[in-house]
């Protein structure tokens, strides 16, 4: 298996499953049409994958079929990088199965706003900006949500948000690697103003090569 997307089935059968499901918000319930889902399919031997994408409709229902191989391991998730999936349960598939449906619950992604700057406070475009979240489920697991942007003409990046502690690191030549400290962040909550990371200009270091006899 390959990606975090989470596992929903594995078939032990020759065959084209034909997949159909309904993708919702789980914060309002509501349908989530016009969204680009992928279904993916593994085998444990070595050799690619199949993957098939499709589009929900207007009610959130998409479908797809997949060509599949004994005991491949199937997974499906949005392409749409604002939502994310919030269930990790395992698909039981009976053998024999051709069908299956899907109720894909999604969550909608909370973004932070960054602001990189030099000492002057003019923004500073083409900066590399990463971030490293350590989550926590309900469930006390934990796993690490990671992103890496490049700011635009304004000095802006954004990254996605989710419950736990955000260490934000920023890179740019002629200044000096700048890393703010962790904060904790949630992922209802709402940032009205950008995260400035400021950055100071490199310090050159200045030197002469010699040989051993000084030369």
């Amino acid at each position: 298996p390959r990606g975090n997307a989470p596992y929903d089935a594995v078939f032990e059968i020759d065959d084209v499953l034909k997949l159909t499901g309904i993708a919702f918000s789980s914060d309002q319930g509501k349908a989530l049409g016009d969204l680009k889902i992928r279904v993916t399919g593994y085998t444990p031997d070595p050799g690619p994958g199949v993957q098939a994408d499709t589009v929900t409709s207007q009610d959130g229902t998409f479908a797809a079929s997949l060509p599949f191989r004994r005991e491949m391991i199937v997974q499906v998730y949005p392409v749409d990088s604002k939502y994310r999936r919030e269930d990790n349960s395992k698909l039981e598939i009976p053998h024999g199965s051709k069908e299956v449906f899907v109720r894909l619950m999604l969550r909608p992604l909370t973004f932070l706003a960054v602001l990189v700057t030099d000492s002057s406070r003019r923004p500073i475009s083409g900066a590399l900006v990463h971030s490293v979240t350590v989550c926590t489920r309900s469930t006390g697991n934990e796993y690490v949500l990671t992103g890496r942007e490049k700011t635009d003409e304004s000095g802006k990046a954004s990254f996605s948000v989710d419950d736990g502690r955000l260490t934000l690191t920023a890179v740019s030549p002629g200044y000096e690697r700048t890393i703010l400290r962790p904060f904790h962040t949630k992922r209802e909550q709402v940032f009205d103003q950008p995260v400035v990371i400021q950055l100071a200009p490199a310090t050159p270091i200045e030197g002469r090569a010699t040989d051993e006899r000084g030369m």
